[in-house]
């Protein structure tokens, strides 16, 4: 494919903005990047294809390794999705279904190793600006994202698909994710901004989710009465999640404040 980057300017929406109140963490998960480490599952019946929001709190420690996965879906080498960390500090966005997406914010949005960072990637292809329908937020602020495609109106992304969803990793790939996560959100249905889940000075909030929807899932990392425990849904969907080489000595109390 031959494509044309190209930055689209945002509609202005005007609407209230209610930030969440303090919640202290107690625990993440560190993902070595070797062994291929991740959290998985599989939809039995798909989900909202065209709305979905993730959230989630990222400490990276990489150097020079490119395209690490944080998130993906995943059924064969033709349809996929996921979402990355390049080593430049960019995120980026891709979704191999037509029409294809390929979506990449400014380098240094993630900065130095060791740094707290939370993401949201906020879905919505019904929305009429093509600006407002995959947007970006880097600890609150929202980054400009460029796209050499997509994405397209009413668009449905591999994402809440009856493909395989992994944390940290795609299809046994070499990028698995190198450093921690901490507050794994994902919601089905719902386009949702960072102020539902931290608070107005960026640290981490009582999450505020309206409803989950039926995929969605809530991880807080913090049971480690056994591997598998480590990915508890809180969302009170209990929605299970299989796990590949996750120990319980991977979880750690290094967390963002």
């Amino acid at each position: 494919m031959i494509g044309v980057a190209k930055t689209m300017t945002r509609s202005t929406v005007v609407a209230p903005v209610v930030w969440r109140q303090a919640r202290t963490l107690t625990k993440s998960l560190t993902f070595p990047h070797v062994g291929y480490h991740y959290g998985y599952w599989t939809p039995g019946s798909a989900g909202n294809r065209k709305k979905w929001t993730l959230a989630i709190w990222l400490n990276s420690n990489y150097v020079t390794l490119a395209n690490w996965r944080i998130f993906s879906a995943w059924q064969d080498g033709t349809n996929y999705a996921y979402v990355y960390l390049k080593d430049n500090g960019a995120i980026g966005i891709v979704d191999t279904v037509s029409p294809y997406i390929s979506s990449l914010t400014a380098a240094g949005v993630i900065g130095a190793t060791g740094t707290w960072y939370h993401l949201v990637i906020r879905w919505d292809s019904a929305q009429a600006s093509a600006a407002n329908r995959l947007r970006c937020y880097i600890s609150g602020v929202e980054k400009t994202l460029t796209h050499t495609y997509g994405p397209g109106l009413d668009q449905e992304m591999c994402v809440n698909g009856t493909y395989v969803h992994r944390t940290g990793d795609m299809n046994l790939s070499n990028y698995g994710w190198s450093g921690k996560m901490a507050e794994f959100c994902f919601v089905d249905g719902a386009a949702l901004g960072p102020e539902r889940f931290i608070t107005d000075s960026y640290h981490p909030g009582i999450i505020g989710v309206p409803t989950w929807g039926t995929l969605g899932r809530y991880y807080k990392f913090e049971d480690n009465s056994t591997a598998a425990a480590l990915y508890t849904d809180s969302s009170g969907n209990a929605n299970t999640t299989s796990i590949t080489n996750v120990l319980t000595t991977d979880q750690s109390t290094n967390v963002p404040t």
